[in-house]
């Protein structure tokens, strides 16, 4: 029987390991969507926009996330726009999950050394860099902890047959669902515990009924977050996405998803933000597809064969939380993001304790075991504070993307951005090149290099470039508009007059819009005064 004090114990260390794998996100800023989604939103700004934004839908409807939104409100009272104060509360949310998971482990495992190596998987694993770092990915962080403490609190109910701790699961649960979608797969898990081998199931001997009416706190909590989703939702413009592929291309992708997935947690060398978005190519490369198959098959038989707690709640949770970011399910996402991996990564690690617990043989040394483990976890964390350092800012992002998978037009585009506003033009040309190398009709890249030359002087090289990019993307006014200063920089008045003109009839940015039929004003005018001389 393992103490209280050493429970709590166990889970500070595991807590004080994920803070020091991680912690290095306090010397970052913000990056990526988090100009739009934090820094740039008004709507992250004042705490009295509090009952508006639990009420309305995420920045991209469908989604309702509002608890999430609501802590960038808190975070902007107490911190201002300060990076630090925002990746201060990431780092206190992993830390927290961590120490949920491990004494949820020490529920399922009953020891201490597996469970601690249960929470570390979590704790200072790379992969969770992405969600840890990330500020706008930080509903993961909530959903998790919040899943974990409504888990840890209904095992303490069904224990103890207590109603009280079955309602503060239920109220745990809800705020998970106030986070992020995903956390809704802890009803389909609780249910599925329910129904495990009575060798494995703390309600061993009830009826059905008597049995189910410890998730009537969680059913209830869904219906009330249904119904104010329902509103929150109603009326909310919903984006045109293109079409998703069809239900076989999708059961096909995820022949290789998977096996990326299995690879990066296995080793998490090639961690990008910018995936690949096909499967491998030549023999090799599905070799290793066909060895990770091979692998989740032979762990799947395992626990098959001689079923834990542990080992089959933990499968049964990576599963379901993976699920509706594999692929299968119809929705606007990348292939592979690491941060999609945040809420699984927390099954696959009690699944990695069973496994743990189950190589322990009697008369092998626990030196051995020790020392394997600590060194694992060691380069772990060194891996974690390498890839929280690609975290600090758009530059150091995408430029570690570009390095690990320089076939991606994105990660150059993107970093040819970032290097532009920090001021370094030629590494922006050079990366926009890269771009343009890969996809040569990529109209974006055009647009940006066209720019460059005109701000430079280079007018003919900027009008092909925007010319290209405009035979790309007519929609492009910003481009159009451009072109129309280019050629009115060089005298061809009634081409440039005509451009304008487009750009005033067709743009929906207003600002844009009173530019160009300002020009066209002003030029018919000049036209005229000359006219009359």
């Amino acid at each position: 029987m393992i103490s209280p004090a050493r429970r709590a114990a166990l889970a500070l260390a595991v807590a004080a390991a994920a803070l020091a794998a991680h912690g290095g996100a306090l010397a970052n800023g913000f990056v990526w969507d988090d100009e739009a989604v934090v820094v740039g939103n008004p709507a992250t700004r004042d705490l009295r926009a509090l009952p508006r934004v639990l009420m309305s839908p995420d920045e991209r409807p469908p989604y309702y996330r509002p608890l999430n939104r609501a802590a960038y409100l808190v975070d902007h009272a107490v911190f201002g726009m300060d990076p630090r104060g925002f990746h201060a509360v990431g780092l206190a949310l992993h830390a927290l999950a961590s120490a949920l998971l491990t004494l949820l482990a020490l529920r399922l495992l009953g020891d201490a050394w597996a469970s601690a190596l249960a929470g570390l998987v979590l704790a200072v694993h790379p992969i969770a860099c992405e969600a840890v770092s990330f500020v706008t990915a930080r509903n993961n962080l909530f959903a998790l902890a919040f899943s974990l403490a409504a888990w840890l609190a209904f095992a303490r109910a069904v224990e103890s047959r207590s109603r009280a701790w079955a309602a503060l699961s239920g109220t745990a649960f809800l705020l998970g669902l106030f986070s992020k979608e995903p956390a809704a797969m802890l009803l389909p898990l609780l249910a599925g515990w329910m129904m495990l081998p009575d060798e494995v199931n703390p309600l061993a001997g009830e009826r059905f009924m008597r049995r189910v009416r410890w998730l009537l706190p969680h059913v209830a909590a869904l219906a009330v977050y249904l119904v104010l989703r329902g509103i929150a939702l109603s009326g909310a413009p919903v984006p045109v996405d293109p079409a998703p592929p069809g239900i076989t291309a999708r059961v096909s992708a995820l022949g290789w998803i998977v096996p990326t997935y299995l690879r990066l947690l296995v080793w998490p060398d090639a961690l990008t933000v910018f995936h690949p978005a096909v499967g491998p190519h030549g023999a090799l490369a599905w070799t290793s597809v066909a060895v990770a198959w091979t692998g989740l098959a032979s762990v799947v038989a395992v626990q098959v064969r001689r079923p834990t707690m542990a080992g089959m709640l933990g499968m049964l949770w990576a599963a379901l939380t993976f699920l509706p970011a594999s692929g299968l399910v119809a929705i606007p996402a990348s292939p592979v993001a690491e941060r999609f991996a945040y809420l699984p990564l927390a099954g696959v690690a009690l699944v990695a304790g069973d496994l743990a617990l189950r190589a322990v043989r009697p008369g092998l040394p626990r030196l051995a075991l020790d020392v394997a483990a600590a060194l694992v976890f060691a380069l772990l964390a060194v891996r974690a504070r390498d890839r929280t350092r690609d975290w600090h800012d758009d530059v150091a992002l995408f430029a570690s993307a570009a390095r690990v998978n320089p076939a991606s037009r994105d990660a150059w585009f993107d970093l040819g951005v970032a290097q532009k506003d920090a001021g370094d033009l030629a590494g922006a040309r050079a990366s926009w090149t890269s771009a343009l190398r890969l996809v040569p009709r990529d109209a974006e890249a055009h647009s940006q290099l066209g720019t460059l030359e005109a701000v430079e002087g280079h007018d003919a090289a900027a009008e092909a470039h925007l010319r290209a990019a405009l035979a790309e993307r007519p929609e492009l006014d910003q481009a159009r508009y451009n072109l129309a200063l280019i050629l009115e920089r060089e005298g061809r008045t009634a081409e440039a007059m005509a451009e304008y003109a487009a750009v005033a009839v067709r743009t929906s940015r207003a600002d844009l819009a009173t530019k160009a039929a300002a020009r066209v004003r002003d030029l018919a005018a000049l036209r005229e005064g000359d006219s009359r001389q």
